[in-house]
């Protein structure tokens, strides 16, 4: 709005009331400094414990051959799985002792059977999920809130869980250094005295720990206190951890091959530092770290190699897996019991609030669907399932199978992406092309899963087609670096695949025209480098083809059905649309619009759209597709609140930019010591001889002249010049649209002001807003009383006082760099610009202050500033229309 502009002769009243920079805030914003780079160090240090699990992990099994694999886990006995399934029961077992005792130790017992069940929910997910504090965590508030704990109860059970683990884990390593000393000298490369000592350390610590629980209450540790429970719950909760712990060990044991040469106490060692290092990464269950650690410290010789990888996916399936499915269903129907008599409304509106994901949650399924169809394309068909599809099948459709299926996967891969663009195109061909990959994979060999797993998602996506509701063509939007990324590295694990896969095999181009049941290399790398070219044209081929056309000019037609559309519409800010400088964006009805201006590659919207707020999602959609089209940037300025969750659905990001006044005219009076200011203007004027008038349209072409010089005036004591977009210039045409107000000094006229009248007397606004140089200092006080005053007599709901920028910024130590430097500029920047003084100006008629944004691409914030700031300061932009 224009009077966001206008620089007031005004003190900076709210430089006062900034927050003080005493010695103890400085003190915690250090300390908030501190913490942030230490999170930012944790985060850097599980990514690199990650990037060194999958290294070494690559090293480790490189001399493994698949179809040893899955000799091993076919014959893997069927004793030991079950002994496996035993110990991992017993280990649960224990876990829920621990509950059991953790819940009596904060004073709030409950049934064994009570806590076994908030045990085996919390712990088979978040075992499987990471981030055990947070996930264990919110899950034993879910269930243990309903149960009549409070939260800090809850958080107690899982501290209390978390502390006794790590005492027991600590206890138990130190007797495993004691009684396998060889494992832990060779694989740390210490010596057997320190390895003793160490182990001795470890069991002394604990030790010192649980007598302290006897002794006292708290411990305090490097000036923190920590609560200790009672030393027999303390005891009790270890004991049942370290069960926990030997039951898992066990587990496991009892799975690798038995020649390994590593024993019992050796294997618990090297099991408790995979654990350690597996929880420090969060990656969920500690995938990849936990085997490679225990893979590089078990040291099997080759001829073990495939038994002992077979072995750690079986005990990745049991104890993980198997766990995680009965967590999840144990869970879901706990939630089922917990809202049945809300069940009816719950399911009512389970599409409503899940709507707005569908895009999302299928895009990602899809997604999965194409690599698993790559990855089985680089993956030989396993042979037992070979001999029953060449009875039955044409070798030429098994060969035209197994490479269609992988260019299929291809086609997933990038129809994901459209989907999440909500594009009714890509929900049809998602559904077609996961049709056509499950009965590929099943003419390939039989893989019932993989064929089960598409047409699930299929079944799924198809109910959901109306949240697919853009026309716009498929690959209208240029490819963002993370979608590349994605491509990429789904190349790249997919070839990584077919050479683990095929180590063996010896590379010459005869491999391409082989056409043999037996050649399962020839058609895995036929079909991994039909899928990689396919990838790589959909996607990248998309710069080539992208129009760079320039945009078309507007026409008299669309200023016409601009103005309609703008006079039936209640926001007082539509009337902008009639300034200079503007294009328009319509709704294929023409009953809604967006207006912008082009700059410099940039395409920038004024404010919220236009029109019926069922239209405002495709309308921005759409012009998101036409700004991609023409390979430009997408800038919505000066966005409301309500439109926010619009412009995150289409991948902008948001920047406060400050705050906009709005007086609720139904309250608003002169009565009262805050008004006092307004009456003293108000009488002074009388007194002086200042009067106020608004005159119709039709009669502001008469006083055109006077209203130059008032304009003339106003900019020569600024030294400025007109602005533009998002507020209007001088132009007596312009000024003859609406209304103006008028302040007269001795028969002259000093001020003016003109107005946008909203449909329905929603809202009532001004743009420009000046003054002479010499008009009385109470010209703008008794401008704006009498404005107010003369909306609230014409039954008006609203007066927009307009945007006070860089107003409201969050002050925190976490706040974007933009909000930092933007109340930089309020607190130093009053020689440029009175942003203080302007805030001021509007608090004195007491308005409600509601925030505005600005919503860009993603890693584009400098430039989209820049270029708004460089459209608003005068340069006039490209016309523009365009119709859906």
């Amino acid at each position: 709005m224009t009077n966001s502009h206008l620089l007031f002769d005004e003190d900076d009243q709210g430089l006062d009331q900034l927050e003080s920079k005493t010695p103890q805030n400085s003190l915690q914003r250090g300390r908030n400094f501190v913490s942030l780079y230490r999170v930012h160090f944790l985060l850097f240090l599980a990514c690199a414990i990650v990037a060194l699990a999958v290294f070494e992990l690559h090293s480790l099994v490189h001399d493994a051959h698949l179809h040893q694999i899955r000799y091993e886990l076919r014959h893997l006995p069927l004793g030991l799985a079950l002994a496996a399934l035993g110990f991992t029961g017993l280990s649960f077992l224990s876990l829920s002792g621990q509950e059991f005792f953790a819940l009596r130790s904060i004073g709030h017992p409950l049934s064994y059977r009570r806590a076994a069940l908030g045990s085996l929910i919390a712990q088979s997910i978040s075992h499987s999920t990471g981030f055990n504090l947070f996930v264990g965590g919110g899950l034993r508030v879910r269930y243990y809130l309903r149960l009549g704990l409070t939260f800090g109860e809850t958080a107690a059970v899982q501290l209390a869980f978390s502390g006794s683990f790590g005492l027991a884990m600590c206890m138990l390593l130190g007797g495993a250094m004691l009684l396998d000393t060889q494992v832990f000298s060779t694989a740390l490369h210490l010596s057997s005295a320190l390895t003793r000592a160490i182990g001795g350390a470890a069991i002394a610590s604990g030790i010192a720990i649980l007598v302290a629980s006897a002794r006292r209450n708290h411990l305090t540790i490097l000036g923190h206190e920590f609560r200790l429970p009672g030393s027999a719950a303390l005891i009790w909760q270890t004991l049942f951890s370290a069960c926990d712990l030997l039951f898992f060990t066990y587990a496991l044991h009892v799975l690798l091959p038995a020649h390994l040469g590593v024993s019992y106490p050796g294997l618990l060692g090297i099991v408790l530092l995979a654990i350690s290092l597996g929880v420090a990464s969060n990656v969920p269950g500690g995938l990849g770290v936990f085997e490679s650690v225990v893979l590089a410290l078990v040291a099997p010789s080759p001829a073990l190699l495939p038994a002992t990888i077979s072995g750690l996916l079986a005990f990745r399936a049991i104890y993980y897996l198997l766990p995680l499915l009965l967590g999840a269903a144990l869970a879901a129907w706990f939630e089922l019991l917990r809202q049945h008599e809300n069940i009816k409304r719950l399911t009512k509106g389970a599409t409503k609030f899940s709507a707005p994901m569908m895009p999302f949650i299928f895009g990602l399924l899809t997604y999965l669907c194409g690599l698993i169809l790559l990855f089985s394309g680089a993956l030989p068909v396993a042979q037992h399932r070979l001999v029953h599809v060449e009875h039955t099948t044409p070798l030429i459709l098994i060969e035209s199978s197994h490479f269609f299926a992988s260019v299929f996967g291809a086609v997933l891969l990038v129809l994901a992406r459209e989907l999440m663009r909500r594009k009714a195109a890509a929900w049809g061909l998602t559904m077609l092309f996961l049709a056509l990959g499950a009965l590929a994979t099943l003419i390939k060999g039989l893989n019932v899963e993989e064929a089960a797993v598409l047409i699930v998602v299929a079944l799924l996506l198809y109910p959901c087609h109306k949240q697919f509701y853009r026309k716009s063509r498929l690959g209208s939007e240029p490819l963002s670096l993370l979608w590349s990324l994605s491509f990429i590295i789904a190349i790249g694990a997919t070839a990584w695949l077919f050479f683990f896969a095929y180590k063996y095999v010896q590379y010459d181009s005869s491999l391409w025209w082989q056409f043999a049941l037996e050649g399962a290399a020839s058609r895995s790398m036929r079909a991994t480098v039909a899928g990689a070219i396919v990838l790589v044209l959909l996607t990248f081929g998309s710069f080539f083809w992208m129009p760079k056309r320039r945009p078309p000019v507007a026409t008299p037609d669309d200023w016409n059905a601009a103005l309609e559309i703008v006079q039936k519409s209640t926001q007082a800010s539509a009337h902008l649309a009639l300034t200079a400088g503007k294009s328009f964006f319509f709704s294929q009805e023409k009953d809604a619009m967006l207006m912008y201006g082009v700059f410099r590659g940039s395409w920038i919207v004024m404010g919220d759209p236009i029109g019926p707020q069922d239209k405002w999602r495709d309308l921005i959609w759409d012009f998101r597709s036409l700004v991609d089209r023409y390979g430009g940037r997408t800038i919505f300025y000066e966005i409301s609140t309500r439109t926010l969750p619009l412009f995150l659905d289409v991948g902008l990001q948001l920047v406060k930019l400050g705050e906009q006044a709005r007086v609720d005219l139904k309250h608003f009076s002169l009565l009262g010591k805050d008004r006092a200011p307004q009456r003293n203007a108000q009488s002074r004027a009388s007194r002086e001889g200042i009067t106020f008038e608004v005159i119709d349209p039709a009669a502001v072409a008469g006083v055109a002249d006077q209203l130059k010089v008032v304009s003339d005036s106003w900019l020569d004591a600024r030294n400025a010049r007109e602005k533009g977009f998002s507020l209007g210039s001088f132009d007596a045409k312009y000024l003859s649209q609406c209304p103006v107000a008028l302040v007269r000094y001795e028969g002259r006229i000093v001020a003016f002001a003109n107005l946008w009248l909203g449909a329905n007397r929603e809202e009532c606004a001004v743009d420009l807003m000046r003054y002479e140089a010499n008009a009385p200092k109470i010209t703008m006080d008794f401008l704006f009383t009498e404005l107010l005053l003369w909306a609230q007599v014409n039954k008006f709901q609203w007066f927009d006082l307009g945007m006070a920028p860089l107003s409201g910024l969050p002050d925190h130590v976490l706040a974007p760099m933009w909000s930092k430097l933007g109340r930089l500029a309020v607190r130093h920047g009053g020689l440029f610009y009175g942003f203080a003084g302007l805030r001021a100006f509007k608090n004195k008629f007491d308005p409600m202050w509601q925030e505005r944004y600005l919503a860009y691409p993603p890693g584009t914030f400098v430039r989209s500033i820049t270029d708004v700031v460089g459209l608003i300061s005068g340069y006039t932009p490209t016309s523009v229309s365009h119709h859906k």
